[in-house]
């Protein structure tokens, strides 16, 4: 009964944390969001991230942004969990109706193919910018881990 009732709890906070995270990309657009993420995670100590903004990013829908949010998202937690990074850079620019995401990372690197992933973090990168409709590009330098990921944009009416 107490596992159900952990389990519940941890099911309830994420759909709050998740709703909270839309709420905020709504109101203030995924740059202030996404401020608000990296200054939360560097918080943390482990990692520095660098965030690096275009000024002239467009406004996009408010779900398409948290798609994109999630994305970034989810590379911070890979990052955290698997790199062993000293720093990471995310990246947002847009060119001829075009956003050019990267994230990067000077740590560890993986000796995993890219094409078939085997952890649930790539696999969600992949399937979020398969919902986009855009091109991903994972690259294992060394050291470090770069995901390049383009998508098509359309401003919000």
């Amino acid at each position: 009964n107490s596992i159900e009732l952990l389990t519940q709890s941890i099911n309830d906070l994420s759909a709050i944390s998740k709703g909270m995270n839309y709420e905020k990309i709504s109101e203030d657009g995924i740059c202030k969001a996404l401020e608000t993420e990296i200054f939360r995670v560097n918080k943390i100590k482990k990692t520095f991230f660098l965030l690096n903004i275009s000024e002239n990013l467009p406004f996009m829908s408010n779900e398409k942004e948290l798609v994109i949010f999630r994305i970034i998202q989810e590379g911070i937690n890979n990052i955290l969990k698997h790199a062993n990074a000293n720093n990471a850079t995310i990246s947002l620019h847009p060119f001829s109706n075009k956003l050019y995401l990267e994230i990067s990372d000077d740590g560890v690197g993986r000796s995993e193919d890219f094409q078939f992933p085997s952890g649930n973090g790539l696999k969600n990168i992949m399937a979020r910018t398969k919902l986009l409709e855009g091109e991903l590009e994972m690259i294992h330098a060394n050291p470090g881990t770069q995901i390049k990921i383009t998508i098509p944009i359309t401003p919000k009416n």
